[in-house]
């Protein structure tokens, strides 16, 4: 067999994005015009936000947000997610947890800290993952178990 050398001559080249997503219908965008509009709205928030100046320490931060959310709505829209998140030890008393199990495990003393911490990142998602399809509940199940129930 003898090979043919050839020459391939490009014309165009097209190039895929690899990270867009398959259905745009289910994700939500924002087009770049939209994120500079709110990139800019956000600076005018900011720089009138700051002419305010410092306010006492011992007011309500969420009645100050209430009377002034008007005048920064964006703003107040990253303050309410920001100061919605509970004061609760919770569920940094799980994480901790979690590492002292993980560094605890005698099998798992070589394990490097960048290691674990994707573990536990892991660890905490894993009821947000679907991992397989939803599963029904048969009614037949549930009868069974509220006859268990009632012979308690």
């Amino acid at each position: 067999m003898k090979l043919i050398p050839c020459q391939i001559k490009v014309t165009s080249v097209t190039r895929y994005d690899i990270w867009k997503p398959k259905s745009p219908g289910n994700v939500s965008t924002i087009s770049v015009n939209s994120q500079e509009s709110l990139v800019n709205r956000i600076r005018l928030q900011l720089a009138t936000f700051r002419s305010f100046g410092r306010q006492a320490t011992d007011i309500n931060i969420f009645t100050w947000w209430r009377e002034h959310g008007q005048q920064f709505p964006d703003l107040a829209n990253l303050a309410r997610m920001v100061h919605s998140i509970p004061a609760s030890s919770v569920s940094s008393e799980r994480l901790f947890s979690k590492a002292g199990l993980i560094f605890g495990n005698a099998l798992r003393n070589r394990l490097s800290g960048e290691m674990v911490e994707k573990i536990l990142v892991v660890k905490a998602n894993m009821d947000k993952l679907l991992l397989g399809p939803p599963t029904k509940i048969d009614s037949d199940e549930t009868d069974d178990f509220d006859d268990d129930l009632d012979d308690i």
